[in-house]
């Protein structure tokens, strides 16, 4: 069987105390779960994301739907926390062998990434839900778990309105 892997795609041999990415599977719908607690311990973490059309609008999706990237050193660090972390299902492995990533493969993947910028209290955002794409809103805050509040002008009264993350975009 013939190789078709290039040079930016082979793994390089595995040596300890090289910082490698891993791949980690998460529990069903909590890809974003699992990237905040893994970064509250001080991972480094990836998670590719791509906009998804459906019928509402656009929506923010993980682009390996259950998968995500953690850089470890490799051959040093206890990996068994990992394993323990909420939204996590396992760490990926090939019989004993932990499953890494190329760096050539992650940083492909980042350079076409598509996360927003983060939003600031007071800017100015639209909506991507069709029924509601002529309104502009003020971000008011993010309530961490991919939902946030903004400020609705209607009948010329600002209003609180919670959604999910998805339904707005920087104006």
């Amino acid at each position: 069987m013939k190789n078709t892997m290039n040079a930016d795609t082979k793994p390089a041999p595995l040596s300890e105390g090289v910082k490698k990415w891993i791949l980690i599977h998460t529990k069903p719908q909590s890809e974003r779960v699992a990237e905040r607690n893994l970064a509250r311990q001080a991972y480094e973490v990836y998670l590719p994301l791509y906009r998804r059309k459906t019928r509402g609008g656009e929506r923010v999706a993980a682009l390996f739907p259950r998968y995500l990237f953690a850089r470890v050193e490799y051959g040093v660090a206890n990996l068994s926390p990992i394993n323990y972390t909420k939204g996590v299902a396992r760490i990926v492995k090939f019989g004993a062998q932990v499953a890494c990533v190329p760096d050539a493969l992650v940083n492909k993947l980042r350079a076409a990434d598509i996360k927003p910028p983060p939003l600031k209290r007071g800017d100015v955002v639209h909506f991507t839900d069709d029924m509601l794409r002529a309104y502009e809103a003020i971000f008011e805050c993010s309530t961490g778990h991919e939902r946030v509040i903004v400020l609705l002008n209607l009948a010329g009264m600002e209003t609180r309105v919670t959604l999910p993350a998805a339904s707005v975009r920087p104006a």
